[in-house]
């Protein structure tokens, strides 16, 4: 559960707390982790969890110092008007350090701090273009590394598995990759090998890094290719009745990431077109913590079914 807990009649402030401060739900990613039986995948897991949590904690960095100063604020104003003689500059200091000492200073609690925050950053966000445009690029740039954390995970668990399992995966993915459905690898994956052989006077075992050897000649750059890097060597991949492609969060969240990475958020005709959004080409594409929210929530959702997934095909394979 979120520290900060809100009333329903916080929750329906103007400004929602959640529109600056996206909370991020870590416990199903954890579950999933904690239920994953090989070592290997289940540090690829944990990297993953790691990444978002370190994701949420920038993105929410500028509310949570906002708190923390209502709070303090709040601290000092209680002593000024119940303890007036520790703000006597001609005090002894002695006495002064007594007072702060037996006084159990009472700051405002999150959840009485929260209807300030949301209102004093409401009227900054409106207000402030500097703050609003500060805002927008951090959320959209969390949008980016939502995605890449994804996109990570995805390569290094493909990795992970295909070395785990050598004689059974790791020799379909080889043979794939120098079949002619790989699209004519075949002379670079085998000039790759020999050139390590070389470098390595031909006393070289490629079972300990495998899948990282082999990730170098695989597309994972979008969710189409993700699926297909995995279907290519465990099969077909799915989310309950769902294709992964047809997750239409996830794929929201690649198409919003390469509008930021590609067009600086500015919308086009082909992320509309993807999207469905109703927005107007040519316009900066506006998002808030509750997006935020969302994308990288089914990140973490559809990351955690994948880690279980292939943890259970790999357990098979070995």
């Amino acid at each position: 559960m979120p520290s900060l807990f809100l009333t329903d009649e916080q929750m329906n402030e103007p400004m929602k707390f959640l529109h600056y401060h996206p909370i991020l739900t870590f416990e199903p990613l954890e579950a999933a982790i904690a239920q994953l039986s090989n070592e290997a995948i289940r540090n690829v897991g944990s990297i993953f969890l790691d990444n978002m949590k370190g994701l949420e904690q920038s993105v929410s960095i500028i509310p949570r110092i906002g708190l923390s100063l209502i709070q303090y604020i709040s601290a000092l104003e209680f002593m000024r008007l119940n303890f007036p003689e520790a703000n006597d500059p001609e005090a002894d200091q002695g006495d002064v350090e007594k007072i702060l000492a037996e006084v159990d200073l009472k700051p405002l609690t999150p959840a009485q701090s929260v209807p300030i925050m949301v209102e004093a950053m409401e009227g900054a966000y409106k207000n402030e273009p500097g703050i609003r445009q500060g805002y927008q690029s951090m959320f959209r740039a969390s949008t980016v590394l939502a995605w890449a954390n994804f996109e990570g995970m995805a390569v290094d668990l493909w990795a992970a598995a295909i070395t785990e399992t050598p004689d059974t995966y790791g020799k379909k993915t080889l043979a794939f990759l120098r079949s002619k459905d790989a699209g004519g690898k075949k002379e670079q994956v085998d000039g790759e090998i020999l050139k390590l052989f070389r470098d390595h006077g031909f006393q070289l075992d490629l079972r300990s890094n495998l899948g990282e050897f082999l990730a170098k000649f695989i597309d994972f750059s979008g969710a189409t290719e993700i699926k297909k890097s995995f279907e290519k060597v465990f099969g077909q991949i799915k989310l309950a009745n769902e294709n992964l492609t047809d997750n239409k969060t996830l794929t929201t969240l690649q198409s919003i990431r390469n509008l930021v990475a590609h067009k600086a958020g500015r919308v086009d005709d082909q992320f509309l077109q993807a999207t469905g959004f109703d927005l107007t080409t040519g316009e900066h594409i506006i998002l808030n913590g509750v997006e935020v929210s969302k994308y990288a929530n089914e990140a973490m959702k559809v990351g955690g079914w994948l880690l279980q997934t292939v943890d259970g095909l790999v357990t098979q394979g070995q």
